[in-house]
C-alpha cells in the first residue's frame, strides 16, 4: 500500500484539477470528501492489525472497483448537501480519488496484488517495476510499535510527498510556469531516486 500522504495527495490534487469542472461553492469540503474516498480502502489495515492476521486479506474487496463505486456514492449521497456541488460532478471526482488509490498501489509494486475485479474476480496485479515507494503495514498491533516500521514508512511518506506534492502546484491552472517547471522537475528527480532505491 501507499502510505496516507499518497494517497491523501494523490485525491488532493484529483480534486484541484476538477475544481472549475465540479463548480462547487465548498471546494475544501470535497478535496476532503476525495481525501476520503482514497483513504477508505485502507480501512483492511485497521482490521489487521485489530483482529490480527487472518481476519481479512489487505487488497481484498476493499480495494476494487464495486468498493470505489460504493464508497463514491454513498459520499456523495451523504454529503451533496454539506459540498454544495452538482450530484453527478461530485460522484466523478470522488470515483476518481477512490480509484487513484488502486492505480497508487498497483504502481508500488510490491505487497499483496491488487485485484480490481474482487469480489467476482480473484486475480491481481501488480506493476512490474516499483515507481512509488513501499509502504509498510502491519499484520497485528504489536508491529506498529516497532520503531523500523516508523523508519521505513517515513522514508516512504517523504517520497511520496516530494513525488505528489508537486502534482498540486503543475495542476494550478493560475500559477506561474516556472514554479510548475520547478515542481515536475522535483517529482521526476524523486522518482528517478525511487526507482534507484526500490528497484
Amino acid at each position: 500500500m501507499s502510505t496516507f500522504v499518497g494517497h491523501s495527495l494523490a485525491a488532493a490534487a484529483i480534486a484541484s484539477c476538477a475544481r472549475r469542472t465540479v463548480r462547487s461553492e465548498r471546494p475544501v469540503i470535497v478535496t476532503t470528501l476525495a481525501v476520503a474516498a482514497a483513504l477508505l480502502p485502507d480501512l483492511d489495515v485497521l482490521f489487521l492489525a485489530v483482529l490480527g492476521p487472518g481476519a481479512v486479506a489487505h487488497r481484498g474487496v476493499s480495494h476494487g472497483l464495486l468498493f470505489a463505486v460504493a464508497t463514491a456514492g454513498a459520499l456523495t449521497v451523504a454529503a451533496r448537501p454539506l459540498a454544495r456541488a452538482p450530484a453527478t460532478r461530485l460522484f466523478a471526482v470522488l470515483l476518481l480519488a477512490g480509484l487513484s488509490h488502486l492505480l497508487l498501489d498497483f504502481l508500488m509494486g510490491a505487497g499483496p496484488p491488487v485485484r480490481p475485479f474482487a469480489p467476482f474476480d480473484d486475480r491481481g496485479f501488480l506493476a512490474p517495476i516499483r515507481l512509488l515507494p513501499i509502504a509498510y503495514y502491519a499484520r497485528a498491533a504489536e508491529g506498529y510499535r516497532s520503531l523500523a516500521f516508523w523508519r521505513l514508512n517515513a522514508v516512504a511518506a517523504t517520497l511520496e510527498a516530494l513525488i505528489l506534492a508537486p502534482a498540486l502546484l503543475v495542476a494550478n491552472p493560475g500559477g506561474r510556469a516556472r514554479t510548475r517547471a520547478l515542481a515536475a522537475t522535483l517529482s521526476v528527480a524523486t522518482l528517478a531516486v525511487t526507482l534507484a532505491l526500490y528497484n
